[in-house]
């Protein structure tokens, strides 16, 4: 991951460069002044000068050269560290995402986002520079370090490219900063976090522009089903009376020539049940795309004016059902880091407020690259057995990416989709398998 689009006031040179992953831990840190490795070979060959050559042989040349090493050293340390301990109390950073996509969320997850530091570094002296470097909580990503180098007393712009794997709060945690001299001698190194530095990064799950959604009914039937009286799209069944406005195309040219009366052919009303349409959503950190699908089918059914509600695998107890597009959204981005328990007894609580006295049916989707996993699958069976005893009706939706994997694993993920659709309908349970 490089990035060339430092652009702090004016720099003599920035660069930027990759510097591993690893990870410095602890809460907040005291100032850690050190001599570099270059420092300390230096360090040694002029105590080597001075040891040896100097007073065993009385070189005056060694003895001068080991005096004037140690004499810049100090002299670098001295201003290394006071300069530190003044710059440190004077910095100020703050970080936000670059073109956010929407009020609710920063980005998607897969896509590559710039992250923009903008740092009010305070000025320095020729031939000492900063390294900026910002670490992500939960996980740990491929960070990028920012050297900015040159006389500066101003705002400085930092953009660095990252790729978030899942969805998820992803908190800009931390941000450590080195100063020191261009040579690499010395360091002078602190870290900036809450409240002096802190950034919370929402990202979705992916846009999947999907056209096979499958067909979700009402489960909880109340009443007669409603008409939809504006929109229309059903087969073209309806007779009615002939309108200017209805065009030529839709004429009933054979009963014209039989009775010389003009009719046109309508679309009948389309019908939406009333009731709610349940959803648990088992979604690890893995099954973005399944994410992605769903809220798009949810937006489908939003259009409809069908009602929803939607609960989620990591959903903390006590968290409301979700019931717009929004809020799934939110509940899909907040329980990821919750997701993954593999707890019968934590799945029921979490699928629970979904069960009703009445019978009815809890669409369960899941997507076919877990069904790999023997944990999770048994998983699955347990707790459709739980909702059968409570007289639900488990209804799973198998969102099958197999098209998109590698030849050599494709066969097995369509092996994986195959039996436990068998074993579904052994069991008496709905299964339905969408190929994406």
């Amino acid at each position: 991951m490089l990035s060339e689009t430092i652009s702090p006031p004016v720099p003599d040179s920035t660069t930027t460069h990759n510097s591993g992953t690893n990870r410095i831990s602890g809460g907040k840190s005291l100032p850690l002044f050190y001599l570099q490795l270059r420092g300390l070979l230096l360090l040694a060959l002029a105590a080597y000068w001075a040891l040896y050559p100097a007073s065993e042989n009385a070189d005056i040349v060694a003895a001068t050269l080991s005096y004037a090493i140690l004499t810049f050293l100090v002299l670098i340390s001295l201003i290394t560290l006071i300069t530190g301990i003044i710059t440190r109390k004077k910095i100020h950073v703050r970080a936000y995402v670059k073109n956010k996509r929407a009020k609710e969320f920063d980005t998607y997850s897969g896509e590559e986002s710039t992250i923009v530091y903008t740092a009010h570094l305070p000025g320095v002296l020729p031939f000492f520079q900063y390294e900026l470097t910002g670490y992500f909580e939960p996980e740990s990503l491929e960070r990028t370090l920012h050297v900015v180098r040159g006389k500066l007393d101003s705002t400085a712009s930092l953009e660095e490219n990252v790729c978030f794997p899942h969805r998820g709060v992803w908190s800009l945690d931390m941000l450590s900063v080195a100063f020191g001299d261009r040579f690499g001698l010395t360091s002078f190194k602190y870290e900036l976090r809450a409240p002096a530095f802190h950034k919370d990064i929402k990202i979705s799950p992916p846009v999947v522009e999907a056209t096979n959604l499958p067909v979700l009914s009402s489960t909880q039937t109340t009443g007669d089903e409603i008409s939809a009286e504006h929109d229309r799209r059903g087969d073209f069944l309806d007779i009615k009376p002939y309108h200017p406005a209805d065009g030529t195309r839709r004429i009933l040219w054979k009963i014209f020539a039989r009775s010389g009366e003009l009719l046109s052919r309508h679309p009948e009303r389309t019908y939406t049940p009333e009731g709610e349409i349940l959803m648990y959503l088992p979604a690890g950190k893995s099954d973005d795309l399944l994410c992605g699908f769903i809220l798009k089918n949810l937006e489908h059914l939003e259009d409809r004016g069908m009602a929803f509600r939607i609960r989620c695998e990591g959903q903390l107890s006590g968290t409301e059902d979700a019931r717009t597009i929004s809020e799934a959204r939110t509940l899909l981005i907040q329980s990821v880091w919750d997701s993954e328990h593999f707890d019968l007894q934590r799945t029921c609580q979490e699928i629970q407020p979904l069960i009703s006295s009445m019978s009815s049916s809890i669409y369960l989707p899941i997507s076919s690259h877990r069904l790999a996993s023997q944990p999770f699958n048994n998983l699955l069976q347990r707790l459709a057995g739980y909702l059968s005893s409570k007289g639900a009706t488990p209804s799973f939706l198998v969102l099958s990416t197999a098209q998109r994997d590698e030849e050599r694993t494709r066969s097995q993920r369509e092996d994986d989709v195959h039996r436990f659709n068998a074993i579904c309908a052994s069991r008496g349970w709905k299964c339905n398998v969408i190929y994406l």
